[in-house]
């Protein structure tokens, strides 16, 4: 063990290495949705349409998008598209 920072309790080595294992699966998690939402996005451009949607997910309506799109812009945007993974609404993409 090191020295810790004045005010800062010194941490046990199995803490630390908790802190690292739960950062890199945050990291591998976001990752992970980051990298089903560039295999739907057909033109790269960091959004999804109602079309790139249905590429995908052909059941997906008009009207079960606009419910995804939380904000009226039309567009899925990465919090919107993973908010409707992490709601059950588009299974995972192949």
């Amino acid at each position: 063990m090191g020295q810790g920072l004045p005010g800062w309790p010194i941490l046990p080595e199995t803490t630390c290495m908790t802190r690292k294992t739960l950062t890199l699966i945050l990291f591998a998690t976001f990752a992970g949705a980051a990298a089903a939402q560039d295999s739907v996005d057909i033109n790269g451009d960091g959004v999804l349409t109602l079309f790139e949607i249905q590429a995908v997910w052909p059941e997906v309506s008009t009207d079960g998008f606009m419910f995804l799109d939380r904000d009226g812009d039309g567009l899925l945007g990465p919090e919107e598209f993973e908010a409707a993974r992490q709601g059950g609404h588009l299974a995972a993409a192949n």
